[in-house]
């Protein structure tokens, strides 16, 4: 194929999206009370639910109901643990064979498109996330092109000189053509035409694309624009739709063919700009991604301790954080059900297919903007959690999709370093996660598992209050107050501390590693339920607040 070839005419064709109708002073107010009504509506019905859950335990102290409620998260995590305790020890006795396992290599090595967001990340961070896509093992024989999309002009982190838009162009990228400007390149999330500048070059020899959006619009809309080009750059001849004018599709169209020599991109790497890939993170996902049926592979996160000499108390809290959650239901989701809830935007690998990328999805309900007319819930799925709702879209509406953790595929981020930074990453998390969560409950094609799990996550959010008063309040029993039921939680409390004690020991870790995870859980078993109780607390209280107003009076 000729590089005239490559290219795809796309004048005669529309665009997907329309643009939508600019929002008003007065609608934009309106939507303001509106959201504040539905908050306060929420808060009137975790006050019901919890008056109504403790009152009836005070009434009926000795209803088992009670207690199985309370524990429930206990528990599906204990079920997990045994099952992943069995699997593994299986999988151990009896090792399968790569043809057992129905592992498929190809006989061409698969392309690669690397697609990193930035927005405020200083030289540094971007940097070290770029010289550790440069420098991964076992990649040599894959094609490879990487995209650097920077969600605005404007923004400067703290302490910063020049905005990240400027450190990319100045400071980062120097082998690289003139820039050009296009405006209208294509139609934003936000349905209004977004300018971008696009520049192309080498970095360390790899050939990237970077595209800078003039205004900022979220982190969504970058994920959007690159995966919908990639499916529709692979079907290129057959003249699609797109959201891009032609100017635009036609230049990065052209940059793959010609400088990055792909004509079919099979795989996203997704990375954040504060992430650093270990050497072999890529290539142990692609691995991962030839067992059947897979779509995407989330990485394992670690914090990065390198990023200052001393660890803080929020690294050793946060890391400790990962490893349990990571080391129980995403183990469970990889290995049992296949079908892992949320791909960690910093870190994961996603098959260019329809699935992930085509309009179905990505322009349908992933790419929907809510607008004035609607609810809260629309509004927090929309803009709060754009990894974990992907997941929860596929995993609703097809069946067949499977998602699967790479253990092996490390990625190293940077964390919250103060309470406020915190709580604010959490009140986002927690949203989201209640939010898709109602998702899984009620797709039509949810796993058995998932949707028993989603509803026991909303119980245990629901009534995160009550629990809280009838364990830590003196005057009021506990749940667990019979000797019967203070020995089941001990019994559950213990085959928890022993779980996770066999895995300190027995997962291949440094010892610093070990320590600093060990550390963090004690910190978790004293202060965590209060920590919990915090940002649950600011959850609740800032749940209408997302940063679409200022979004919302851009348009």
């Amino acid at each position: 194929m000729t590089p005239a070839q490559s290219k795809t005419q796309m004048e005669d064709t529309s665009c997907i999206w329309e643009a939508a109708p600019a929002v008003s002073p007065d609608q934009l107010a309106e939507l303001n009370r509106k959201m504040k009504r539905q908050k306060y509506g929420v808060w009137a019905l975790l006050l019901f639910i919890n008056v109504t859950f403790i009152s009836t335990y005070l009434v009926w102290p000795s209803s088992r109901f009670h207690h199985v409620v309370a524990n429930s998260m206990t528990y599906i995590n204990t079920f997990m643990m045994f099952r992943i305790t069995f699997n593994s020890t299986r999988d151990y006795m009896f090792p399968k064979t790569a043809a057992q396992e129905e592992i498929v290599i190809p006989k061409t090595p698969e392309s690669l498109a690397i697609l990193m967001t930035c927005y405020d990340e200083t030289e540094q961070e971007i940097k070290n996330s770029l010289d550790s896509l440069v420098t991964q093992a076992g990649l040599q024989k894959h094609r490879q092109a990487m995209f650097v999309v920077c969600d605005g002009k404007k923004r400067k982190g703290t302490g910063m000189q020049k905005t990240t838009a400027e450190i990319l162009e100045h400071d980062v990228f120097v082998n690289r053509t003139p820039k050009k400007t296009i405006k209208n390149a294509y139609m934003g999330w936000r349905r209004r035409p977004v300018d971008v500048d696009i520049f192309t070059g080498t970095y360390a020899n790899m050939p990237f694309c970077c595209i800078v959006k003039h205004e900022n619009q979220a982190k969504r809309d970058s994920l959007i624009m690159v995966r919908s080009f990639l499916l529709k750059h692979n079907s290129r001849h057959e003249r699609p739709r797109t959201i891009f004018n032609p100017e635009t599709f036609n230049t990065l169209s052209t940059w793959l063919f010609e400088a990055a020599k792909i004509d079919v991109v099979d795989h996203i790497i997704g990375i954040d700009a504060d992430t650093v890939f270990h050497p072999s993170c890529i290539k142990y996902m692609v691995e991962e991604a030839r067992r059947p049926q897979t779509t995407a592979v989330l990485g394992y996160m670690e914090v990065n301790f390198n990023s200052r000499k001393i660890p803080s108390f929020w690294d050793i809290l946060q890391n400790s954080q990962y490893f349990v959650r990571q080391r129980a239901l995403r183990v469970y989701q990889s290995t049992i059900t296949e079908r892992c809830t949320c791909l960690a935007g910093c870190c994961h690998l996603l098959k260019v297919c329809e699935t992930n990328c085509g309009d179905e999805v990505l322009l349908g309900p992933f790419g929907y903007y809510p607008g004035p007319k609607d609810n809260l819930w629309r509004h927090l799925i929309a803009k709060v959690g754009e990894d974990r709702h992907h997941a929860s879209l596929v995993h609703s509406r097809k069946p067949e999709a499977k998602m699967r953790m790479a253990e092996k595929a490390i990625a190293y981020t940077n964390v919250p370093q103060s309470l406020s930074a915190y709580l604010n990453q959490r009140r986002r998390w927690s949203s989201s996660a209640v939010c898709n969560e109602l998702l899984m409950l009620f797709g039509p094609h949810t796993h058995l598992f998932e949707r028993v799990f989603a509803a026991f996550l909303l119980l245990y959010w629901a009534l995160f209050v009550s629990l809280f008063i009838c364990k830590w309040v003196p005057f009021i029993p506990g749940f667990n107050s019979t000797p019967s039921r203070k020995s089941t939680s001990w019994a559950l409390t213990m085959v928890y501390r022993v779980y996770y004690l066999c895995l300190l020991v027995g997962v291949p870790l440094p010892m610093w590693s070990r320590l600093y995870i060990g550390l963090g859980m004690v910190f978790g078993n004293y202060i965590g339920v209060y920590i919990k109780a915090i940002h649950m607390t600011y959850t609740l209280l800032y749940m209408d607040y997302f940063g679409w107003r200022e979004s919302l009076a851009a348009v």
